[in-house]
């Protein structure tokens, strides 16, 4: 990757989510602010800005790609699925609305998601490398 689009994706990867976010938080705050308050508004908007540096620096080496072991994809995968569960019983034991309950389930459905793919890439680790 050239040196200048390193650095304007790096520019978009950081300035583009911040500017979306901060603009709608200006935009629902911005009849109950004052003026003398934008300057601390401003420092918070700048925050963010100096993550351009490193994320330029990654895009500048390339992509890196780490070999995750089958034991360590093994792990992840059963502590993905204990907390999955987790969740889902935390839902069916204390639900005290539906919107909790439905978040908890969503949680819950989310980390047997990433558990079992997870599972799939160890057993898939795992037969590659007994070839």
């Amino acid at each position: 990757m050239t040196r200048e689009r390193a650095l304007w994706e790096a520019v978009a990867t950081v300035a583009i989510p911040s500017l979306i976010i901060w603009g709608a938080l200006f935009y629902t705050i911005s009849d109950n602010a004052r003026a003398d308050e934008w300057p601390l508004y401003l420092i918070f908007v700048a925050m963010p800005l100096p993550l351009i540096f490193p994320i330029y620096k990654r895009y500048l080496r390339g992509p890196s790609v780490k070999l995750e072991s089958p034991r360590t994809l093994f792990i992840l995968a059963a502590g993905s699925a204990l907390l999955g569960s987790s969740y889902i019983i935390s839902a069916l034991r204390s639900h005290r609305d539906s919107s909790d309950l439905v978040i908890h389930f969503a949680m819950g459905i989310g980390w047997l998601t990433i558990g079992a793919e997870k599972l799939r890439r160890a057993v898939k680790a795992r037969a590659n490398l007994a070839k």
